[in-house]
């Protein structure tokens, strides 16, 4: 069989075992991680003692608006060369990070090339064919994916009918063709890939666009000095007075005055654990075992349960070129880094709680410094996992999961997060990324009453919410625990997209459970790496340097919104009036426009969101999004992964719904037909609604 290439993006076939870890890692509470060492020679008072007093003491600061020269090209063709010279720090290992603007040139090292990543030139799709990149035939179905077709249930959950064998030559078009401004509906054998408006015509984030002043206010928190953000500097940190503020509102942070240790020896007394975290992450770390030594060091508690299987045998895979290069360069970069905390992030970090909608903006390098302490599991109070700890509602941000049971996803996984290390390190990146919580207002959206028309659409069965999606507003289909088990073992779409924009993952450190009526709306995270494959075939290809256009607060034009879809335990639940509002709202809730951050109402990006393992029905949860981006003025781009039945029944569907009905019309037709029984498991579904319609119109 012909090596499996997965094109289809951060979305396709889902596996129950794959994401288990993804689904809900609230169910963390049955970690064995949750049992406490028996013999520990030193008890952290900050696990032990749930209530503090708020005590205020000074903090270092330091001016870090040094010029870099990160053009972004350069930072990225940089870190290529960089990486020949495995383990040569020289004098520029002494530098404060984020400082350089010179490298000596040096070659593109082969462990960092894709091509020393065999991968086949074929083109595959979520369904399971593969196509040979001349586009001429198709070699026919993968046999993994019908092993996994059972009684017209195929492996992204959906239940619909099977896609012929014989469906025609894939089609991938050129620079030089020129698409109509829409496509017809054709039969599936006549070439097409995509239906709809052209994508090129639907709105993007415009860079240039008016913005207002970047300034702090009560509800949105910005972590740097607003007047040192420009191109090409790295912002200066807040140097306002300073706070350590140890409780429930803020993060409680690795270098606090409160984070302390009680030794069992009557002679030691207490240690602020802090310095046992210093003295341990400047020691010299030449394998994965003086990593987990260092670790374990300064969580005592852990010491016998936690596992670094999976990080041993990532360095193991290494060739020695490029393990001595992890080894002796990036990893202690990461450490100085890591120690840097106190100068590069003085200012508190507020949770972004439930209820409450709050912002956060900071730099990038303040990103790569707490993840970094992620990774050297600094963060107290966050290794408790049972159901009534002090973070039972909040994600994992530690990494010391990821480090526990080797398997070949995670090596892959960690081939994408020292990617991303191996890059900021070198050359840090100078933009902001804003981290903002949502709310849908108190009063209930009345639906019934909408008068929106549905909007332009453009929907492709090929191409990638990140790839064909650019400056639109990009769906992440979410877990309520914001990144799902990418810290764990998960490794379906949102941990995927977690993994390539690295930047993400730091919102697990303050962002707790949405709630049904919230999302997570993240701008400015750059990509890092490339890909391919989907789950268990999940592979980490290459580095990339990320040229999206910077706005006027210097983040990248990339948003992406986290919304979490119901998940079903049994699929006839979605068809209830319950069901189809609180999916209906929480997609509103993430494409609605914020004004306050001069957001734009570009085209949603996005596919088969909620479907698979979540058992949601790909054609409702299709028509849910359409109304909800309709009703926030966006266009949608929507991918189908590799699914053409689905490609031209949605694009069928919205061609009937358009310059014909409201979306007030279709949600009372939605509504009145859930009191039908028989319609609820027909493939027909569009038809049943089709003809509803019609009658209410008469």
């Amino acid at each position: 069989m012909a090596k499996r290439n997965n094109s289809s993006g951060v979305a396709g076939c889902l596996n129950q075992e794959d994401i288990s870890d993804h689904s809900d890692e609230t169910e963390h509470s049955k970690n064995t991680f949750s049992k406490s060492s028996d013999s520990n020679d030193l008890i952290d008072l900050s696990d032990s003692n749930e209530e503090k007093t708020k005590v205020n003491s000074s903090n270092m600061r330091q001016n870090q608006g040094r010029k870099t020269s990160e053009s972004d090209g350069d930072s990225h063709q940089k870190l290529q060369r960089s990486l020949s010279k495995s383990g040569d720090q020289g004098e520029d290992s002494k530098e404060p990070l984020g400082s350089k603007t010179e490298k000596p040139n040096r070659e593109v090292p082969d462990f960092m090339s894709s091509d020393n990543r065999v991968l086949d030139k074929k083109l595959q799709g979520a369904d399971g064919y593969l196509y040979e990149d001349n586009r001429s035939k198709v070699k026919g179905p993968d046999p993994d994916y019908l092993r996994k077709e059972k009684d017209g249930q195929f492996p992204d959950g959906s239940h619909r009918e099977k896609i012929p064998m014989d469906m025609g030559a894939h089609h991938s078009r050129t620079k030089e063709e020129v698409l109509p401004t829409r496509s017809p509906v054709g039969p599936l054998d006549n070439g097409e890939r995509c239906l709809g408006v052209n994508i090129d015509l639907l709105k993007k984030i415009d860079p240039a666009r008016p913005m207002p002043q970047l300034r702090p206010s009560f509800d949105h928190v910005v972590l740097v000095e607003v007047s040192t953000v420009g191109a090409g500097f790295v912002p200066t940190p807040y140097k306002g007075r300073p706070a350590d503020p140890w409780n429930q509102d803020f993060v409680k942070m690795p270098h606090s005055q409160h984070n302390l240790y009680e030794s069992n020896l009557s002679f030691s007394g207490t240690k602020w654990r802090w310095n046992v975290i210093t003295k341990a992450l400047r020691k010299k770390m030449s394998c994965a075992h003086d990593i987990e030594k260092a670790i374990k060091s300064y969580n005592k508690k852990y010491e016998r349960q936690w596992k670094f299987d999976a990080l041993d045998s990532f360095f193991t895979s290494l060739k020695d070129g490029e393990r001595q290069y992890y080894l002796t360069s990036v990893i202690p970069k990461m450490a100085e880094l890591a120690l840097q905390l106190p100068i590069i992030c003085p200012k508190p970090i507020p949770m972004l709680k439930k209820g409450q909608q709050r912002a956060i903006t900071m730099s990038q390098q303040q990103v790569a410094c707490l993840l970094c302490n992620a990774f050297f599991c600094t963060f107290p109070r966050r290794n408790a996992t049972q159901g009534n700890s002090e973070y039972a509602t909040y994600p994992s941000i530690n990494f010391n999961r990821l480090f526990d049971e080797e398997n070949s996803s995670k090596r892959e996984k960690l081939r994408a997060i020292f990617c991303y290390f191996a890059q900021v390190v070198d050359e840090m990146r100078t933009g902001l990324v804003t981290y903002e919580r949502r709310k849908l207002a108190y009063e209930p959206k009345k639906w019934s009453k909408s008068q929106a028309k549905f909007t332009k659409f453009h929907v492709s069965s090929e191409g990638t919410i990140e790839e064909n999606g650019k400056r639109m507003l990009q769906v992440d289909f979410a877990s309520p625990i914001v990144g799902g088990g990418v810290l764990g073992s998960g490794l379906v779409q949102e941990e995927i997209r977690f993994l390539i924009n690295t930047e993400l993952i730091v919102s697990r450190l303050f962002t707790e459970k949405l709630d049904n009526d919230e999302c997570l709306l993240i701008t400015g995270a750059e990509q890092y790496s490339r890909y391919a494959g989907y789950c268990r075939n999940f592979k980490w290809t290459e580095s990339m340097k990320d040229s999206t256009p910077r706005d006027a607060w210097q983040r990248r034009c990339i948003e992406i919104v986290a919304i979490d879809a119901i998940r079903f335990r049994d699929t006839r639940e979605q068809f209830t009036g319950a069901s189809i509002d609180r999916d209906l709202n929480k997609a509103y809730c993430g494409f609605q426009v914020n004004p306050s951050f001069s957001q734009q109402n570009a085209a949603v990006a996005t596919g088969n969101w909620g479907c698979g393992a979540f058992n949601g029905h790909p054609k409702m949860k299709g028509l849910l999004q359409l109304m909800a981006a309709a009703e926030a003025r966006r266009d949608v781009a929507y991918f189908t992964f590799g699914d053409h039945a689905m490609m031209r029944e949605l694009h069928e569907m919205h061609l009937f719904l358009e310059d014909h009905f409201t979306v007030g019309q279709l949600y009372t037709c939605l509504k009145k037909c859930c009191k039908s029984k028989e319609w609820k498991m027909m493939s027909s579904f569009y038809d049943e609604l089709k003809s509803k319609l019609e009658i209410s119109k008469m």
